[in-house]
């Protein structure tokens, strides 16, 4: 495809709010034509994958006002201008799910809606959890749950789980696994997997003096953690889900790759059906 770009003639603010801008663009086509653009205007986001010592997937539920309905996302948030992407997964790792983590490991970006926005999401791994006391907004109400990887690509399927940026990052996150890149270490001559700074954090799109950089980062495979047959809450409920079968094909549920999620045939509960509970401190 011919690379055809626009031209912008013109930019002015509609709308500014605490989370993002409405921007109005002039622009003209290479054929001549003028137009406008509208859009929401966003400095980025973060996203993470935390995982339990078990290598469960920690989530939170939490609802969805225009959608009118409950959500299971992975922890997320947005940026604001000049700030560290590391920084803020971090941030939002705490507030939302109540806890932090000694290892992040960068996974990839996208774009969650590049027809209406110009945000840019960075996706982390985040790996040695500990528990911390959750901060979240005054507008969220948040239930945090710890699923294995299997129960969440069936919850995927079943369309229990339906958050773009959340399944935006999953198919990410399954393609770093099947790279070898879990548990990935540093080059010879680094000290130490790269861990937040404590203090300010440093420019936008950078990480610390003290922190290894994603391309100093080497992969080391590692075995897929052993599959879990339930999905706890921290409510201390625990919903029975089926454990990772052999499809007729030979592959098992959800390993490796986005195209290998399956239904499991037997059956088990939905997630985001039953009543909201608080989750606990």
């Amino acid at each position: 495809m011919d690379e055809k770009k626009w031209t912008r003639l013109s930019k002015e603010t509609v709308l500014t709010t605490r989370w993002y801008t409405l921007s109005h663009d002039r622009y003209v086509l290479p054929d001549g034509q003028v137009g406008d653009y509208h859009y929401i205007d966003i400095p980025g986001a973060a996203m993470v994958v935390p995982l339990s010592e078990g290598g469960e997937l920690v989530l939170v539920r939490q609802h969805r006002y225009l959608m009118g309905r409950d959500s299971v996302e992975l922890p997320s948030g947005g940026m604001k201008v000049g700030s560290d992407p590391l920084a803020t997964a971090r941030a939002e790792l705490r507030e939302e799910a109540g806890y932090d983590a000694a290892r992040w490991q960068p996974v990839g970006e996208f774009a969650p809606y590049n027809g209406a926005s110009n945000e840019l999401c960075h996706l982390f791994v985040a790996e040695d959890l500990t528990k911390v006391e959750a901060e979240p907004d005054a507008t969220e109400e948040m239930e945090v749950l710890s699923l294995p990887l299997d129960g969440v690509l069936q919850a995927v399927r079943a369309g229990e789980i339906w958050d773009g940026m959340t399944l935006a990052a999953l198919c990410l996150y399954q393609l770093w696994r099947a790279e070898g890149r879990s548990d990935a270490t540093p080059r010879a001559g680094a000290e130490r997997p790269m861990t937040p700074r404590d203090g300010a954090p440093g420019p936008a799109g950078q990480l610390g003096s003290d922190d290894v950089s994603p391309a100093e980062l080497e992969p080391e495979p590692r075995s897929s953690p052993p599959p879990s047959s339930t999905i706890a809450l921290t409510t201390g409920a625990s919903i029975l889900v089926s454990s990772s079968e052999p499809t007729e094909s030979g592959n098992p549920v959800g390993r490796d790759s986005c195209s290998s999620v399956e239904r499991a045939d037997t059956s088990w509960t939905s997630l985001v059906s039953g009543p909201r509970a608080r989750s606990s401190p």
